[in-house]
């Protein structure tokens, strides 16, 4: 992206009552008719909207910020995701907006009453001793179950999860070397533990899944993709967790949430940098 047509939605973008109300930061060069900016509004139930605002009605105010606000058709909106593209298609960027007073699940609604200025994304990786409960406390608000063990229980994963179509997670939490003293070994035997364990129950799990959270990027991890592809096990490193975050409200199906692990798991042949989505 060239500077000349960098972009960037401030923190005064809101949607609240209604009403999306967009402050685009541009470069002064940069045309208000030059762009185009379409929404994408998820809705509670049905599928999204997609609309395209009117440049006309995007004004430059004192401080050559980029405003314009629309109604939406419906109340039924907590979130939307804006596009921002120049006339010719090129994509400037894109961000959730996100309505506080509304969310697609009351887990989500119970936790902006105690984070309001959404300090939990904010900070994730700040404090890394608090690192497993983070983790726990994002699996819950993506729909979860989750059971932490970490210093319960010495013989069991950091967490345990599962999700209401019976997928299960078997986790471990690391900010260091996410293969230090054979932790993907004894995850990948725990792994197997449960599985046995759980497909004699009278409710067996669809899939058993061992994932490593960490906070490390995926490249630092490259050391240990042959082995963690020889155990099936997902990496959810830290580019992953920062999507995660991003999309807690955007209604995330038990279905994409399972595929999209399981496409965290390296390639013995390369590794394969999908998303949970």
């Amino acid at each position: 992206m060239s500077r000349q047509s960098s972009c960037f939605l401030t923190r005064a973008s809101e949607l609240k009552n209604v009403e999306l109300s967009l402050v685009i930061e541009v470069q002064p060069a940069l045309s208000p008719d030059k762009l185009r900016i379409g929404v994408k509004a998820f809705k509670q139930k049905g599928l999204p909207e997609r609309l395209t605002l009117n440049s006309a009605e995007v004004l430059r105010d004192a401080d050559g910020l980029l405003r314009t606000k629309h109604k939406l058709s419906s109340a039924d909106i907590p979130i939307v995701l804006v596009f921002v593209s120049l006339e010719g298609g090129d994509l400037l960027g894109k961000w959730f907006v996100r309505d506080f007073g509304n969310s697609f699940n009351d887990r989500m609604l119970l936790h902006r009453a105690m984070d309001a200025r959404d300090q939990f994304k904010s900070s994730f990786f700040e404090r890394p001793e608090q690192f497993e409960d983070r983790v726990l406390l994002l699996l819950t608000l993506i729909g979860l179950t989750a059971l932490k063990y970490g210093k319960v229980q010495t013989d069991a994963p950091d967490i345990l999860a599962i999700s209401t179509v019976s997928h299960v997670y078997v986790v471990e939490c690391t900010t260091g070397d996410i293969n230090s003293r054979g932790k993907l070994q004894r995850l990948s035997d725990r792994t197997k533990q449960i599985r046995e364990k759980l497909s004699n129950t009278s409710n067996p799990p669809v899939g058993v899944v061992p994932v490593i959270f960490t906070s490390l990027s995926r490249e630092d991890t490259a050391m240990h993709w042959e082995t963690a592809a020889t155990f099936n096990i997902a990496l959810v490193t830290r580019e992953n967790i920062v999507n995660l975050l991003e999309n807690m409200e955007a209604n995330i199906s038990p279905d994409q949430l399972y595929n999209g692990t399981l496409a965290l798991v390296p390639s013995k042949k390369g590794d394969q940098k999908g998303e949970v989505r």
